[in-house]
């Protein structure tokens, strides 16, 4: 319950908020904005992280282009340990969500700029704004971009 009020007022915030962009690696209070792309080799994911650091832990949720909510987590900062809810269908196997897990919390340290151990099994890249964190031994690559609304000047 705690989740999904915290998801409708990211949500409200979200769509109410004044055009802007968001660096992606910068740590503010505020919700954060990105859009995300999982590539896997027999097929991908994408749409809109939206998360938020919190003291103790960090809140998100992913939904696609549709507004489908493909799944919401919390980071616990203290124990390192990701917690899943709302996770759509075919995402919802015991083995999808250990993979995703673990490649989410290394995702959000790369994000959040928090210190994390070196892993071999990712590689992180930087392309202008675009983050890209690929999973080596799943050939699975995540990118992050900030989003970039659009202002009322653009549409004239």
């Amino acid at each position: 319950m705690r989740l999904s009020l915290l998801f409708l007022s990211l949500l409200i915030s979200f769509l109410g908020a004044a055009a802007q962009e968001v660096d992606v690696r910068v740590d503010t209070l505020s919700p954060r904005r990105c859009v995300f792309d999982i590539q896997m080799e027999k097929g991908h994911l994408s749409g809109i992280l939206i998360s938020q650091n919190q003291e103790d832990a960090i809140i998100g949720t992913m939904v696609n282009e549709f507004g489908i909510t493909a799944l919401s987590f919390i980071y616990a900062k203290s124990s390192e340990k990701i917690k899943f809810e709302n996770v759509i269908g075919f995402l919802n196997k015991w083995y999808i969500k250990r993979v995703l897990k673990g490649d989410i919390k290394y995702c959000l340290h790369v994000l959040y700029g928090m210190p994390t151990k070196e892993n071999k099994n990712y590689q992180v890249s930087q392309e202008s704004a675009m983050v890209t964190i690929t999973n080596k031994k799943r050939k699975i690559s995540y990118s992050f971009s900030p989003l970039v609304e659009e202002s009322e000047d653009d549409e004239e």
